[in-house]
């Protein structure tokens, strides 16, 4: 239903179901001939979590996309085991988290960035490396934290104040579905997605969860 289109990051067609199922849950856990006790709080919870998927515009890179994204990263860890898809989703949410704090707070498209859009300090070394050949720059997250920190901007003053985060970043990059052959596990897994966290300043109660009946293993 819902749920599990949402998990595929399908939140179109999760916004369509929610819209048309929702209000026959409700009824349904109200009425006083239903012998199910924990369907009431089971339908709270979905209006809760619909009321956060409504906050996700389908297609657009937002705040509550990029939570929406680790809460699926912490899915594939907890409930599957799938450490190299969990590493894979927490790494492309750090990615989206410097690249939206560029775009809403300082009109930077990292993938086509005018040199005059830089700090000074900054132009000549990334005009240098991240040239497209058609007056523009295109950087990854690395370089655009860099260009975060140099703005003073919260977000990149945070990245840097990570001992590890070039480490565990380095660490994905060389897993299966990055460009190497690494495994990811549990460790390395926990160790980004907690960077991701620290970066938004966030505990892992602020990320949206799939309510569960009882004797249902799913978040």
């Amino acid at each position: 239903g819902g749920f599990s289109q949402w998990d595929v990051f399908n939140h179109a067609k999760a916004l369509s179901l929610f819209s048309k199922n929702l209000p026959s849950l409700k009824d349904i856990s109200e009425s006083h001939c239903f012998c199910l006790p924990d369907m009431k709080p089971f339908a709270a919870a979905a209006e809760s979590s619909f009321q956060f998927l409504k906050s996700i515009t389908p297609g657009k890179l937002s705040w509550p996309m990029i939570l929406d994204l680790l809460a699926n990263a912490l899915r594939r860890a907890e409930l599957e085991m799938k450490y190299e898809d969990a590493t894979a989703r927490t790494y492309a949410a750090i990615e989206k988290i410097a690249k939206l704090q560029l775009e809403s707070a300082y009109g930077i498209n990292n993938a086509k960035c005018a040199p005059e859009q830089l700090p000074e300090k900054l132009r000549e070394d990334f005009t240098r490396k991240y040239s497209g050949g058609d007056g523009t720059l295109k950087f990854g997250a690395l370089a655009s934290y860099e260009v975060l920190l140099h703005l003073g901007d919260t977000y990149g003053r945070r990245f840097a104040q990570l001992p590890k985060v070039n480490a565990h970043m380095t660490e994905r990059n060389h897993s299966i579905l990055g460009h190497g052959f690494q495994s990811m596990d549990k460790p390395k897994f926990d160790a980004l997605f907690d960077d991701a966290l620290k970066i938004l300043s966030v505990e892992t109660t602020s990320l949206p969860s799939f309510p569960k009946m009882a004797g249902d293993d799913r978040l």
